[in-house]
């Protein structure tokens, strides 16, 4: 879980990794379902949203006015808490002295820094709210998922850039088990291989990734994948029969489909 620290003493924090947990000045705060999924709605949406949309969203499978009704009662409820949102008669806003984990995700390593970040590591250990099977929150873990490779690009980038060649190694194989089809994370890791001279697992890996390629989807790799390791791949065997026995064994086949 990204680890969030409290500025002063009347921050309130929202966790989403893992499961929800609300925090106030005096520690843990339970509230009711409804208003965990109004806040972490609103969190997942950057701190703002259109009152109708969460209606629409939160409420499904009620009318627009049971829906707004629905969201007026949740956002009493909210307010008997302490200071989470701001209400408007069109936009709902989460409060600036609340902190949201997953907003810790959205802040990339800086490129260049004096070494590679632990952050991708440790910030994307927990499943966003694991036990929530809503739409919206499927959605948002898939972003999460995305972004978590992104990150993951950047370390091995990094790890590489540093000599941390062990490390690198390890960071491509966790990209590579969070996204097994994803092409750029076995690039990353074929030229690893291939950087520390070890050419035989770089083959080994790019045919079972070509195998993989073809039972999963019919397809083969991309061009730029199979140029890592073209130079030391086998020479293909050309047919040895003269270039006009070809040709007339060729003439027969198609002729005898007529």
């Amino acid at each position: 879980m990204a680890d969030v620290t409290m500025p002063h003493e009347h921050c309130w924090e929202i966790r989403l990794l893992g499961g929800f947990e609300l925090r106030g000045p005096l520690g843990i705060v339970e509230v009711t379902p409804g208003v965990q999924r109004l806040l972490a709605y609103i969190a997942l949406q950057g701190g703002s949203v259109g009152r109708a949309v969460a209606a629409r969203v939160l409420w499904p499978d009620v009318t627009p006015g049971q829906g707004a009704a629905s969201l007026r009662s949740t956002l009493w409820r909210a307010r008997r808490v302490g200071p989470l949102l701001q209400a408007g008669h069109t936009t709902l806003r989460m409060e600036a002295q609340v902190l949201v984990d997953v907003a810790d995700l959205e802040v990339s390593p800086a490129r260049g820094a004096s070494g590679p970040s632990e952050r991708p590591r440790k910030a994307f250990s927990l499943e966003l709210l694991p036990d929530w099977s809503d739409e919206w929150v499927g959605l948002e873990r898939e972003r999460l998922r995305h972004l978590e490779l992104s990150f993951l690009d950047e370390e091995v980038e990094s790890l590489v850039r540093h000599g941390r060649v062990v490390e690198a190694l390890d960071t491509a194989l966790r990209a590579i088990r969070l996204e097994p089809l994803r092409e750029a994370s076995h690039q990353a890791l074929i030229r690893i291989f291939l950087m520390t001279g070890n050419r035989s697992a770089a083959l080994m890996h790019y045919r079972a990734l070509v195998r993989t390629l073809r039972e999963e989807l019919d397809l083969g790799p991309d061009a730029s994948t199979t140029a890592l390791v073209q130079p030391f791949l086998p020479p293909r065997r050309d047919d040895p029969r003269p270039r006009e026995r070809r040709l007339a064994a060729g003439h027969v086949r198609g002729g005898s489909r007529r």
